[in-house]
This record gives structure tokens, C-alpha cells and sequence, in this order.
């Protein structure tokens, strides 16, 4: 995910190997809907913008971020642009 306003610029990015699938409340009761994770990697960039440059002012990460990362129907990854 990135964001950008007049004076700093944000990306902030979630991965995760296999995810664990959850049962999660349907219709048709619980049932294997969803994959989750406790241990995504994310990490968080932000930038100081001047005018056409920008400095990096922070650079943080983790090793124990919660993610969502699908569930049923769809299997595939989740990328966006």
C-alpha cells in the first residue's frame, strides 16, 4: 500500500509464506473460509518529500504481523496496483 500527500510519502508492505486456513462463520456454519497469519513480515517506509526529492525518514519492520491473506472463493495472491 503506498500514500503520498505534500510532504511525505508512505509504502507499507505485508508478506507471508504459507498462511494457516481458519474456519470462519458462513451459511453453512464453520467452515475452512479464510487464511490468516501471525507471522507476516511487514515493513513500513516513510519518506520526507522536497519538492522533487524525498529522504527516508523512518525505516521500521516485524516479524510478527497478523495479515489476512484470502479465503474462499478466490486462491490466488492478493496484488494491487
Amino acid at each position: 500500500m503506498q500514500a503520498r500527500n505534500a510532504q511525505y510519502e508512505m509504502e507499507l508492505m505485508g508478506t507471508t509464506d504459507p498462511p494457516t486456513a481458519l474456519r470462519a462463520p458462513t451459511a453453512k456454519g464453520l467452515v475452512f473460509a479464510c487464511r490468516d497469519t501471525m507471522l507476516g513480515q511487514v515493513t513500513l517506509q516513510l519518506r520526507h518529500r522536497q519538492g522533487f526529492q524525498s529522504r527516508e525518514s523512518l525505516l521500521a519492520s516485524s516479524s510478527l504481523c497478523g495479515l489476512e491473506v484470502g479465503g474462499g472463493p478466490w486462491d490466488e495472491a492478493w496484488l494491487s496496483e
